[in-house]
């Protein structure tokens, strides 16, 4: 059983959270090969002083939108599976009216 946490920034509408949410349910079926309706999924909102995190690590210009994901799973769990994962979840939401991008 997969377990994921979603922690984003205070104030998000629920049509957002959810459609983030169903993005990394996606990902977790489609990259883990977890079983369909295997959906544990916690959305955590903070505000903007209990979100840490460096704006400009690895050179990146983070949005104040940033979003951290979080999947915890037994569920094929291989080297193989897990490293395409890490790109996987931005590119997909690039689609959704959820994804917020990172600015230049």
């Amino acid at each position: 059983m997969p377990f994921a946490r979603i922690d984003l920034i205070k104030g998000k509408h629920a049509d957002y959270r959810a459609k983030v949410a169903d993005i990394v349910y996606e990902g977790i079926v489609n990259v883990l090969k977890a079983p369909d309706g295997d959906r544990f999924i916690v959305v955590n909102e903070h505000a903007p002083e209990n979100l840490i995190y460096d704006r400009h690590f690895l050179g990146m210009d983070r949005s104040p939108d940033f979003i951290l994901i979080q999947v915890t799973s037994t569920v094929g769990n291989t080297k193989e599976l897990n490293l395409p994962s890490t790109g996987r979840l931005p590119t997909n939401s690039t689609a959704s009216s959820a994804y917020v991008p990172m600015t230049s």
